[in-house]
């Protein structure tokens, strides 16, 4: 369960730092002064990331390093921009504090449904023969043509498998964390509250 949070932390750091980057940079490109909100600059994150790591894996494996270097990069953004990171932590906190108890309760309710939820292996066939294998696969290996004669289904290079292989956190412990797409619904959930 602690690593589920510590996975989902690290997670949330790193779509938020990447979406941040990104807005900086159009807003800094574009001469303007556009302020998205925590939600937007997450999926932003998300889809900036991608861009990258996509061309990352054609050459090298989606794993550890490529997690590590964009931690460092967040690290060293956020030494850069500490009054911008410190805005994203008041408005978490004042949007939290104006819930009521009743509210509270519900979001930490969900949050320790979903941690439950992520906990319990789901028992559909695809993930056990497919998508474990193929999160597994991007970790260790990068793109190798002609893999899709073997097997159609490695072929096609997916986003949400990539994102997976590197934030699996397999080298920390030993098993494969597979805690985006529950973090993704949970961000959404806690949004709309």
């Amino acid at each position: 369960m602690l690593a589920i949070i510590l996975s989902w932390i690290v997670m949330l750091f790193l779509f938020i730092s990447v979406g941040d980057m990104l807005i900086f940079g159009f807003n800094k490109f574009v001469r303007s002064h556009t302020i998205y909100g925590f939600v937007e600059t997450f999926f932003i994150g998300i889809s900036a990331l991608l861009i990258p790591l996509q061309i990352w894996s054609l050459w090298l494996p989606s794993n550890q390093i490529f997690t590590l270097l964009l931690a460092v990069a967040s690290v060293l953004y956020w030494c850069v921009r500490r009054k911008r990171l410190y805005e994203y932590y008041t408005n978490i906190l004042s949007s939290i504090a104006v819930l009521s108890w009743l509210q509270k309760t519900l979001l930490i309710v969900t949050i320790i449904a979903f941690v439950g939820l992520n906990l319990w292996c789901p028992f559909i066939i695809d993930s056990f023969y497919y998508h474990q294998q193929n999160i597994r696969w991007n970790e260790n290996y990068a793109v190798i043509p002609g893999l899709a004669n073997f097997e159609d289904r490695y072929g096609f290079n997916s986003a949400l498998f990539l994102l997976g292989s590197i934030f699996s956190f397999r080298f920390l412990f030993g098993e494969g964390i597979y805690a985006l797409q529950p973090l993704i619904a949970l961000v959404i959930i806690c949004w709309s509250f």
